[in-house]
């Protein structure tokens, strides 16, 4: 669906009717806002009538940056450029004066529509493309909505297609959505699931069932996921349960944290195990884990793991803070997984939109903190866990190694409020030699920074030692410096025969507006080996 009328003169003339239609969720899309070809809003809601699709009005001038305005009482969409400052045309439009129609047939083209809902109003996308003085085309796959405007300007300097993110010291509430629920003893599984038959010329009948499962019972969350075949089946499960030790504390937390929450938790069945800088990397393990801090919180300081639960085939694209990061599908367990994804000072909200392959999509969110909410002073924080990577709760023929059985504990003590020391013992129960690692470390934050130094040591007399800063350099670009030193040094994450002994990382993350508004990131690696070979690695990325 494409439009196009040139507008003459500072006064927009609006020569259609425009008919008050009704939709329900059903209609509802998630679309990325484009303008000229360049994202504004990485989500809006679109609603889709037939060919023609309408969008929310209060939130237009916003998103495009431009002096527009929407009286929700009087039903008045206006503008309130002057003369000398208007790049496109005025207009005045009294939304109270359309006319109603009784059904939801499709319009004809001689009329503009616009519908209400207890959120909000909307309005058909031909009238904004009109404002605009251009064109605009929706891509059904992509579920892109574009507009081509003559102003090349609008929508740069909007805070949604900038989205600047606050240092961690000035959040102060909750950055996405939460329903809280409280546990039950039964409540009905939210199933999603896809079912293939191929049957063949020679009667052969081949088939997949994928399936991913949600529900409570006897009062704990519970996670279940099949993959079946002709040839093969996977199956994954997993309990969990916030640990509510009071009446206040569970109407506040219930079944979900949030970044605010602190809260015990317990996992046990196929659980994912955190990743830290020198030992283990993240990986699903047959287990038990059980912690006091946030789940939100950040364990790991330069890098995080993203897993969503999707569908095999289901397609994932990620952003964070508003940029695009990677791209991945969903594997054999029906998870999509994001490996070492950078994270930096302050909040990383990280969006997935996913895709189906039959054209479905679903939108969610994870919130990272790094250098927020570390312990406060005299406050304790604990985690044990017990697990087996080699082995899952129904699979248990799976490669194994001498790292997967382990048994972790870590507590943690803030000193004052921004001054946390932390101690961890894991003891491995199938390594001949290195059957025990003890580790500690201190994490310092200031207004704009985060620094943290970890010791490492093992039963074999090896060390390794970890620093790294995670800091605001300006309003616009962040930073990471890491370095990391290896000393007979042998974990899962650096095992001995790589030869490593010195690691310098630099990653810098930033946005500018010269020669046009973009996002850069920048990383540079230089790994230096026992044998005195060097290895460097520099990526460039723009958005």
């Amino acid at each position: 669906m494409t439009f196009a009328t040139p507008v003459l003169g500072q006064e927009c003339a609006i020569d259609h009717d425009f008919q008050l239609t009704s939709l329900d969720d059903e209609h509802l899309l998630i679309a990325v806002l484009r303008v000229n070809n360049r994202p504004v809003a990485q989500s809006i809601d679109v609603y889709q009538l037939h060919d023609k699709y309408m969008l929310p009005i209060s939130q237009l001038g916003v998103l495009l940056d431009l002096k527009w305005h929407f009286d929700a009482n009087a039903k008045r969409f206006y503008s309130d450029y002057n003369a000398s400052s208007n790049p496109l045309c005025n207009f005045d439009i009294d939304i109270s004066a359309f006319h109603n129609i009784a059904d939801n047939a499709a319009s004809n083209g001689l009329t503009y529509l616009w519908l209400e809902d207890e959120f909000d109003t909307y309005i058909d996308v031909d009238v904004v493309a009109k404002l605009l003085q251009g064109d605009v085309a929706f891509n059904q796959q992509l579920q892109q909505l574009n507009f081509t405007s003559s102003d090349a300007n609008i929508g740069l300097t909007s805070s949604q297609s900038v989205n600047e993110v606050p240092l961690f010291n000035n959040m102060s509430t909750d950055v996405y959505p939460i329903v809280r629920g409280s546990y039950a003893m039964f409540t009905p599984p939210i199933i999603d699931y896809s079912v293939n038959l191929n049957a063949s010329a020679d009667a052969s009948l081949t088939y997949r069932v994928n399936a991913n499962t949600r529900f409570d019972v006897m009062g704990v969350a519970s996670e279940y996921r099949i993959n079946s075949s002709t040839n093969n089946t996977q199956q994954f499960f997993k309990l969990s349960k916030n640990i509510q030790l009071s009446t206040e504390q569970a109407s506040l937390t219930g079944n979900v944290q949030t970044i605010n929450d602190r809260a015990i938790k317990y996992e046990f069945g196929d659980i994912s195990l955190p990743g830290d800088e020198l030992l283990f990397s993240a990986k699903q393990a047959l287990g038990f884990n059980m912690f006091s801090f946030s789940q939100n919180q950040r364990r790991n300081f330069s890098s995080t793991r993203i897993e969503e639960v999707a569908l095999l085939g289901w397609r994932a694209l990620l952003f964070r803070n508003g940029q695009f990061v990677a791209e991945q599908t969903a594997n054999q367990s029906n998870v999509i997984v994001f490996e070492d994804v950078p994270t930096f000072i302050g909040i990383n909200t990280f969006d997935i939109q996913l895709f189906g392959p039959e054209g479905q999509e679903e939108f969610r969110r994870q919130v990272l903190h790094v250098g927020d909410k570390h312990n406060q002073a005299k406050q304790f924080d604990f985690g044990i866990s017990a697990s087996d990577a080699g082995k899952s709760v129904f699979d248990t023929q799976q490669v194994k190694s001498e790292f997967d059985r382990q048994i972790t504990g870590m507590v943690s003590y803030g000193i004052t409020n921004r001054l946390t020391i932390n101690a961890q013992w894991q003891e491995l129960l199938d390594h001949k030699e290195r059957s025990r690692f003890l580790t500690s470390a201190l994490d310092y934050t200031n207004w704009n920074s985060l620094v943290r130094l970890k010791y490492a040591t093992d039963t074999q007399g090896g060390h390794a030692l970890f620093s790294g800063l995670n800091t605001s350099i300006t309003k616009n670009v962040t930073g990471n410096l890491s370095y990391k030193h290896l000393s007979n040094f042998s974990s899962q994450l650096h095992t001995e025969r790589q030869g490593l002994k010195d690691e310098v990382n630099v990653r810098v993350n930033g946005r500018v507006t010269i020669p046009t508004a973009m996002g850069l990131n920048v990383s540079f690696k230089e790994q230096r080996y026992k044998d005195q070979s060097i290895r460097r690695a520099l990526s460039l990325q723009s958005n």
